[in-house]
């Protein structure tokens, strides 16, 4: 081969790879949002990274469903609400027995919505 050949195969490749980190495709994007999701009095919750963790102490309210990739229904879990926070905005959850619990907020409610108690400070 050619320098000039090597070069375009070379180039062709790179704009390849960067098409697809750009457009990326339906199926790497879901694999990317894979975390779990809880469902609970027909509310969807979602982890985030800028929640506290650990969470605030919380107090029982019911039972949800750990959803999986597809948003089926998983297993059954324990939701818990942290004082002052209104459930539906946000609930406290351990996925799996034995573990350590995390926060969930509703799906579509932004950071600048949550309350201070559960928004993750500058120290953390």
């Amino acid at each position: 081969m050619t320098a000039r050949v090597l070069v375009a195969a070379a180039a062709s490749g790179v704009a390849l790879a960067g098409a697809t980190m750009l457009g990326g495709s339906s199926a790497s994007q879901e694999a990317v949002d894979c975390g779990w999701r809880i469902a609970y009095d027909d509310v969807t919750y979602r982890s985030h990274n800028e929640l506290v963790d650990p969470p605030p102490a919380a107090e029982p309210v019911g039972t949800g469903d750990a959803l999986d990739c597809e948003r089926e229904p998983d297993h059954r879990v324990e939701v818990e609400a942290v004082e002052g926070v209104d459930p539906r905005v946000a609930v406290v959850v351990a996925i799996n027995p034995g573990e350590p619990p995390s926060l969930y907020v509703r799906e579509g409610v932004g950071p600048d919505e949550w309350p201070e108690v559960i928004r993750r400070s500058e120290e953390q």
